[in-house]
């Protein structure tokens, strides 16, 4: 007979095993949320960063994008210069969205999986009584 976690086909499954409540409490979100702040951190108006190219090295102010160039300082740099990590970072909706996606990926999927797991294990344990005509 298959069991509740045979049923579930995710990648979060193998985890199921050795995950309780307690991986998925508030602390644990505020830890992934930091997480994903520090990861995925959008360059700040102002914040002084270092970009570096094929020909030089630039550092000042971000001064954001600004007719497909990246404003660093007094600088222009054109964006056919830059890896994409510092046009992703020059992004701020990008840098927001992959925060958002790391949070699911990393706490909510998982706890949504745990969830659903434990019900169809107590659904197996405990079934459903029928009424009787």
């Amino acid at each position: 007979m298959a069991t509740a976690a045979d049923t579930v086909s995710t990648p979060y499954v193998k985890y199921s095993n050795n995950v309780t409540d307690a991986d998925f409490s508030q602390d644990r979100l505020n830890e992934i949320q930091k997480q994903a702040d520090t990861l995925f951190a959008p360059f700040k108006p102002g914040e002084t960063i270092t970009v570096e190219t094929k020909r030089k090295v630039y550092t000042g102010a971000f001064g954001g994008m600004v007719g497909g160039k990246l404003k660093v300082g007094l600088d222009f740099v054109p964006i056919v210069d830059l890896s994409q990590d510092i046009l992703d970072r020059a992004n701020p909706d990008l840098m927001i969205k992959r925060q958002q996606d790391f949070i699911r990926e990393n706490y909510i999927t998982p706890k949504r999986e745990f969830n659903l797991i434990n019900k169809k294990k107590l659904g197996d344990k405990y079934p459903a009584t029928q009424k009787e005509n």
